[in-house]
């Protein structure tokens, strides 16, 4: 993996650049815009002009990344960006955080996302010495439930019928994973990498 912290073996994490604004341009302004991705991170969220959102992603690149705010791009090793991971709430007194991520759909199941989990947990739990990491999911998102579950989280509860979408009333699933935990199941095949 070499000396970056930030670099696995299919992909990196980085800040956003101007060049990634492009890309969101070509994103949101695509007539087939992927509005079921939306869905499985969060929700459907309505139209909107590459133009009315660029003062936000400028200033978004612009912003210096910090633990308690971060949004970084997984990019492969051959500069391709396939999705995005940031922090979503910081509890520093406790020692736990949460994230968001989300992989576009020709690049997902490749292990990008596990990847990026692990380069982001790794930092948080052995650099800056959180303790916990919580995540929220959705009944719908089986993928994201095994995906988490073969990292190692651990389903911890759910809010039943809190979550509407399509018509129907799906169930919140929370998961959470504790630095030892992490570290008992990656850390040490890591070092040995």
């Amino acid at each position: 993996m070499g000396n970056n912290i930030f670099k696995g073996h299919k992909i990196r994490l980085r800040a956003k650049t101007t060049a990634d604004l492009e890309n969101d341009r070509q994103r949101i302004e695509d007539p087939d815009y992927d509005t079921e991705t939306d869905r499985l991170c969060d929700q459907i969220y309505l139209p909107n002009s590459a133009d009315s959102l660029q003062g936000e992603w400028e200033r978004e690149i612009k912003r210096t990344n910090t633990w308690d705010n971060c949004n970084l791009v997984i990019e492969t090793m051959e500069g391709i960006s396939v999705g995005g991971i940031s922090i979503t709430h910081v509890d520093r007194k406790n020692g736990v955080f949460s994230y968001g991520l989300g992989i576009s759909r020709e690049h997902q199941r490749n292990g990008y996302a596990s990847e990026a989990i692990k380069l982001l947990l790794n930092y948080y739990f052995n650099e800056l010495r959180f303790h916990k990491c919580n995540i929220v999911t959705f009944d719908f998102n089986q993928a994201s439930m095994a995906l988490h579950e073969s990292l190692g989280f651990v389903q911890e509860g759910k809010q039943r019928e809190s979550k509407y979408t399509d018509g129907v009333y799906h169930d919140i699933i929370y998961y959470g994973i504790t630095k030892k935990e992490f570290n008992d199941k990656h850390k040490q095949s890591s070092q040995n990498s």
